[in-house]
């Protein structure tokens, strides 16, 4: 292996060792703050108590911190309650969102450093062409050796980071539009309650 081929291979595992990372961290704390939209179906539309002693049992949930918050809120009109839960959604969305998009860019980075090896190796094989000649296969072999093993490691980075970046996004998609059917069948269970009380 050639000094070109380290120099170019030593990022694109520092980068695998970052995803590694970031892909553990990530399905530990997504796997925390995963809903369970029949659970809290269970407590509508009455058990408002049973619902708030579930959420406390369940604090280190950014959702069910929300809705802790939410039931100790008083809103003075709908527009100012909607206000409130968009900023508490985008707070959760962020949340779930941290360090994801670094997958998205180390696998961009490693696909580009790979490229760039096979570039170099390319150069280097036709240098020693145009050096020595083709009299010995030996002599383009280190270049064509540099530039398909620089691709392949950027490949072997590159493909699990763009699978788990898309698989992390669709999941908090998933969660956040999951999280929004409850809060709206909350709200609508209380208004209705409210109404029932009147």
């Amino acid at each position: 292996m050639t000094l070109s081929t380290i120099i170019i291979i030593a990022p694109i595992l520092s980068f695998s060792v970052i995803s590694i990372a970031i892909i553990i961290e990530r399905f530990l704390f997504l796997k925390n703050q995963s809903v369970n939209v029949d659970k809290y179906k269970s407590f509508l539309p009455v058990n408002f108590i049973g619902l708030k002693e579930y959420c406390l049992q369940n604090k280190n949930s950014l959702f069910n911190s929300m809705l802790l918050s939410l039931f100790s809120s008083s809103f003075l009109s709908k527009a100012e309650m909607d206000e409130y839960l968009d900023s508490n959604f985008t707070n959760i969305y962020l949340n779930m969102q941290k360090r994801v998009s670094y997958l998205g860019i180390f696998a961009k980075l490693s696909t580009l450093l790979g490229l760039f090896g096979t570039v170099i190796g390319m150069i280097s094989a036709f240098n020693n062409i145009v050096a020595k000649g083709i009299s010995n296969a030996s002599i383009v072999a280190s270049g064509i050796s540099t530039a398909l093993i620089t691709t392949a490691v950027g490949l072997a980075v590159a493909i699990p980071s763009t699978f788990f970046h898309d698989f992390f996004q669709h999941k908090i998609e998933n969660e956040i539009k999951k999280m929004e059917i409850i809060v709206s069948e909350i709200v609508a269970a209380y208004i209705k309650k409210r109404k029932g009380e009147q």
